[in-house]
């Protein structure tokens, strides 16, 4: 008895020695075949074969390395081509599939059956096997998220960043490492909560423009993932317009300055812009601590009311407010004066001559002065009552106060001289001639008038007299 149990163990040691190999007759495969790629929960289709009757078991390799069975045995009487449905679950990464053969041993005349012990008992072996591969891509969502989209250059002080990952069910996934960059320069991420890793960008001395925002995620079993954001630095100035003047010409040409300033009140500069008037664009020219200026020649504008206001400013320059610089764009002024062209002023006597001021042209005549110069026989002695400036087609009188000096005719010239609203001076003058008379024949007609009084007078008193004197005889 010893004996027999003794060959009946040396008989299974020789079977189990008895290595199964992957034989040509025996395979698998899947619908697209081996090392394609699958998502979590989809349904693979697996698919073998056999070139003759045997038992089968499937077995799934996760990328853990562990091992389940997830078909147990099936026998098939023939061989032939058999299917298994399976659907993934969230396992990312190389899963590799086995289907094993094992056929049965026949007749074993050192397998004693033991009817006394249950059922019949069937002796196999494993006699092959076939594997195939896939790959299960478990793709991450991720979002890239800045707190402002724009920065104010000189107010703001950092932009902070956040990376939200999750898998394709939206659950908060961590990964591996995550390395962020903001326009090629690394900044280091932490890992603030599940799926959730943040980054501080300092704004401090930035230059306006835009920030692209790169994170790489790695994580074991994905492929390499990169998101990218973007931000801009804005810097925030307002602008204040000026001129030297209310009023030009058109022959002038407008200095438009330009004060830069942002929210701290200090001077912006390095800008680029133009200046609108009309239909003219002129650039401002950067003269240092923002301030800029810019020449616009006025002579193709009409004459009217002007807005001085920019354009084109450069990009990632936010402008809060304009302060726009209002003109006057006028035409030449013209004066005229009028006095009598013959004046009468008898000599030794003082007279007040009148004087006529009229603005005739397009601009406001300024500064107006009238000048005469004095003759030997005139003394002029005042001029005055006319208005300082005149708009145009303004009006204004004035007076001349002269005495006649010496008996004769004299030639004057009464001159003017006046400003634009641009500072250019004009001249006006007016001739016209002073008689100065004697005063003998005045003299003259009034004694003889004063004789003819005292005549009328006597010839009164002696008529009266007489009457009296034949009234008292005829008493």
């Amino acid at each position: 008895m010893r004996t027999y149990i003794m060959v009946v163990l040396l008989g299974c040691l020789i079977l189990s020695s008895v290595h199964p190999s992957e034989s040509n007759g025996i395979r698998i495969w899947t619908e697209k075949g081996c090392d394609a790629t699958y998502s979590p929960g989809e349904m693979v289709k697996i698919h073998y074969s056999f070139d003759r009757p045997g038992w089968s078991r499937l077995f799934k390799l996760y990328p853990d390395s562990h091992e389940e069975e997830i078909s147990g045995w099936r026998y098939f009487s023939t061989g032939g081509e058999y299917t298994e449905l399976h659907t993934l679950g969230p396992e990312c990464g190389k899963i590799t599939f086995t289907i094993r053969f094992y056929e049965d041993m026949g007749f074993c005349p050192l397998c004693i059956p033991c009817h006394v012990c249950g059922p019949p008992v069937i002796y196999v072996s494993q006699t092959g096997y076939s594997m195939c591969s896939i790959t299960v891509v478990c793709d991450l969502s991720s979002a890239l998220y800045t707190d402002k989209k724009e920065y104010l250059a000189g107010i703001d002080s950092q932009a902070h960043i956040s990376l939200h990952i999750t898998d394709i069910q939206g659950f908060p996934q961590d990964v591996d490492a995550v390395v962020m960059d903001v326009n090629g320069d690394e900044i280091a991420a932490v890992k603030e909560s599940p799926g959730v890793y943040t980054a501080t960008y300092y704004l401090a001395n930035r230059k306006q423009g835009v920030y692209v925002v790169t994170a790489s995620i790695f994580k074991r079993d994905h492929p390499h993932e990169r998101e990218t954001s973007a931000f801009k630095i804005v810097i925030p100035v307002t602008i204040s317009l000026s001129t030297e003047r209310e009023a030009y010409t058109r022959e002038d040409q407008v200095t438009i300055r330009a004060e830069v300033k942002n929210p701290s009140l200090k001077g912006v500069s390095g800008l680029h812009f133009d200046v609108s008037v009309g239909d003219a664009l002129i650039p401002f020219i950067d003269k240092g601590g923002g301030i800029y200026e810019a020449q616009v020649p006025l002579t193709a504008h009409e004459i009217g009311e002007y807005h001085a206001d920019i354009v084109n400013m450069e990009q990632y320059i936010r402008v809060d407010r304009v302060y726009r610089a209002t003109f006057q764009v006028t035409g030449r002024p013209e004066l005229l004066l009028m006095v009598p062209d013959l004046i009468e002023v008898p000599s030794g006597s003082q007279a007040n001559i009148s004087l006529h001021l009229s603005n005739n042209g397009q601009g406001d005549a300024t500064r107006i002065n009238l000048m005469l110069e004095s003759p030997p026989g005139v003394d002029i002695q005042a001029l005055s009552g006319y208005a300082f400036t005149l708009p145009p087609g303004g009006q204004s009188d004035g007076v001349i106060f002269m005495k006649g000096m010496e008996e004769g005719q004299y030639s004057l010239t009464i001159h003017a001289t006046y400003e634009d609203v641009g500072g250019t001076h004009y001249t006006a003058s007016s001739p016209f001639t002073v008689q100065v008379t004697s005063q003998f024949p005045v003299l003259f007609i009034v004694g003889l008038a004063m004789c003819g009084v005292i005549g009328v007078g006597v010839i009164i008193i002696v008529l009266r007299n007489r009457t009296q004197s034949t009234h008292h005889n005829s008493s």
